[in-house]
This record gives structure tokens, C-alpha cells and sequence, in this order.
């Protein structure tokens, strides 16, 4: 899973809907430097504290990307919503899935319901039904800003950047906050637009300075531009705030992209370190996978590089194309390390299969 798959937690996850809730971690000693309303409106997770009951109550969802289930619906669909968000926040996409099938029972009408039923489906690779999904929310309420979000995550996966980013414009014409201006930034990454990228993730982080998955993509443009160091601390950042998130998949992309610029700077062994707690957080990490797989191939461990390439591969076939490898922000130090990788003979009959 790459970084921005963590979006379906989406970012994009979103990202977003898991970006914007799950990463305004903050503590009471904030009360020192904000007015109690400001905290509240900037800072979504406190929504169910005793200080900010009030607000909420007055001021449903503000600056989020978390819908507020419509006055409509009864007790049981609105417990199924929160719990159905919940596990798509965990990246639990299966069981997310079928919470919202529920919830779409009770109430076929029910836009976000579906918006957020196609995060799930992206998370689970189910594309074509996302794709549905986040279009019958269009339907039933074309200025839901997450419904567009929600299909710009999917073609996002699907690789159709334009058109992503077409739909990513449009959710942040209704509605801009800090995790959807780090979505749009990874889609202007992915079409090589690295300033504009820029701008965007940081606005994100003026919106929201504790947001771990917008230090994670600035540090990605920040490489990309050569700027090697500057990357390395964001990612540190990243890192570091990144302990409080409810999603395994979202940490583990970003150990898995500090190893990418460790490998940049040529800390081969700290790049290891990430790559394996990377792996270890989320066994699906194609990414990691495959980065380690080539460190391991130019250390002279071909064995245990083919077995990791197979596996990589296997969970996904994108992670054999450099040209998306580059969208995602692999350095050019492991590009080629990995081009030469690829040139092995067991590589190069591996992706013969594959392809």
C-alpha cells in the first residue's frame, strides 16, 4: 500500500477524511495559547471533550471532512455511520464496507453513506464500485464535497491524475481543508507540477500543524526538488507525529518513505531499519517490500531480494513500473538502484509474468 492509498483511511486516504481527523492530536496544554472556540474549530478530534461539547453542538463538523450524519436518521444508522468511519479511519476497509452496505440499507438516500463506502472500496482495490458509489453520491447531492473527494481518491489509485485532480478542485471549491490540500498535492506530484504541490501541502500545514501525512508529502516534493536534508527532517517529523494515529497502513508509509530518503542520503542501514518497521506494521507494504528487496539485492542478499520482489509484486503490480514508483516519490538514487534491479535476470522473468 502506498502513501496516499493511506487516503482511503484518504488520503486519501486521503486525506481528506482520515488526514483531517485522524491527525489533530492535541493536549490541553494548548488551552495556554488558543481561545477555547479556536481550539475546538481547528482541532476535530476534541469534538467529544467536555470543552468543546458546546461548539459542536452549535457548530457541526467545522473545518473536517467528517460528515455529520443527517438529523434523519435513527439511533442504529447513526451508530452504524460513526462505527463504519471508525474502521475505515483504522484501515479495517472490509469490515467498513459492510457497515456501510447497512447503513445504505436503512437509508438508500444517504449521500456521504455513499462517499464514504467508496473510500472502503478503494482501500479493498474494488474500483469499479467506488467509482459508482462516489457518482450516486454526486447524484443524490452534487455539493457534497467529499463525494468528489472521494472519486478523485479513486482515479487517483486508478492513476488518472487529470481527472483526479479535476474532481479534487472541485471538493476544495466546496469545502478546503487541511487534509484535502495534501490529496490535491499528491496528484500534482504524480503529474511531475512539484511547486504547486508544494503550496499546497503547505497550506495544509498552516491549517493544521499537527498533521503527520502533510510533513510525510512535503518531505517527499522536498526530495524531489534536492533539497536531501530539509526532506529528512520532515520525514523525522512526520514520524514523530505519527505515534497517535489509529491506522497501522499510515504509519508504516511513513517509516517506509523516511527510508526512502534515508536511502538518498546513504544511511543504507537506517534505511533497512524503517523498511522492515514499515513491513512489519503493515504486512501489505509493497512499497517497503520492494525498496528493501533492492537494498538487500545491492548488499548481495539476492535470495531473500527475489523473495521480497515476488512478494512486493504479488500485492501489487504498480511497484514494477519505475515511471509510478517516481509518483510516489522514490529518489533518484533508488530509482536507479532499482532499474538495475529490475535488469536482473530473475527480476526480468519475474515481470514478464506479471505484465
Amino acid at each position: 500500500m502506498n502513501k496516499f492509498q493511506v487516503f482511503g483511511l484518504v488520503l486519501a486516504s486521503l486525506t481528506s477524511l482520515m488526514a483531517t481527523s485522524a491527525n489533530a492530536q492535541i493536549t490541553i496544554d494548548l488551552l495556554g495559547i488558543y481561545q477555547t472556540e479556536e481550539l475546538c474549530k481547528n482541532n476535530p478530534s476534541l469534538s467529544d471533550h467536555k470543552l468543546c461539547r458546546a461548539y459542536y453542538r452549535d457548530n457541526p463538523s467545522p473545518n473536517t471532512d467528517t460528515p455529520a450524519p443527517s438529523s434523519t436518521t435513527d439511533s442504529t444508522e447513526n451508530n452504524l455511520y460513526k462505527q463504519g468511519i471508525q474502521l475505515l479511519r483504522q484501515g479495517n476497509y472490509q469490515s467498513s464496507l459492510a457497515i456501510f452496505d447497512r447503513v445504505i440499507a436503512f437509508n438508500p438516500n444517504f449521500a456521504e453513506a455513499y462517499a464514504l463506502r467508496a473510500l472502503a472500496r478503494s482501500g479493498l482495490k474494488y474500483y469499479q464500485g467506488a467509482l459508482e458509489d462516489a457518482n450516486q453520491a454526486i447524484r443524490l447531492d452534487s455539493k457534497l464535497a467529499l463525494a468528489y473527494h472521494s472519486r478523485a481518491y479513486t482515479l487517483y489509485l486508478l492513476r488518472d491524475y487529470q481527472a483526479a485532480l479535476e474532481d479534487a478542485n472541485q471538493a476544495m471549491r466546496l469545502k478546503p481543508v487541511a487534509g484535502r490540500y495534501v490529496f490535491r498535492s499528491a496528484i500534482r506530484f504524480a503529474l511531475g507540477n512539484y511547486q504547486d504541490a508544494l503550496e499546497d501541502v503547505n497550506r495544509a500545514i498552516r491549517l493544521n500543524s499537527k498533521l503527520a501525512i502533510a510533513y510525510h508529502s512535503r518531505g517527499a516534493i522536498l526530495l524531489a526538488l534536492g533539497e536531501e536534508q530539509e526532506a529528512l527532517e520532515d520525514a523525522d517529523r512526520a514520524v514523530k507525529l505519527g505515534q497517535t494515529e489509529d491506522s497501522k497502513q499510515l504509519i508504516a508509509a511513513i517509516y517506509g518513505y523516511r527510508g526512502v530518503t534515508y536511502y538518498e542520503l546513504g544511511n543504507i542501514e537506517k534505511s533497512i531499519g524503517d523498511a522492515r518497521t514499515a513491513i512489519a506494521l503493515d504486512p501489505e507494504s509493497a512499497e517497503a517490500m520492494l525498496n528493501l528487496a533492492v537494498i538487500l539485492y545491492t548488499k548481495g542478499d539476492r535470495q531473500n531480494s527475489f523473495r521480497l520482489a515476488e512478494k512486493a509484486i504479488s500485492l501489487d503490480r504498480n511497484v514494477a513500473d519505475l515511471a509510478y514508483l517516481k509518483e510516489m516519490g522514490w529518489g533518484k538514487r533508488l530509482l536507479a538502484d532499482t532499474q538495475n534491479f529490475f535488469k536482473s535476470p530473475e527480476i526480468k522473468d519475474l515481470l514478464a509474468v506479471t505484465r
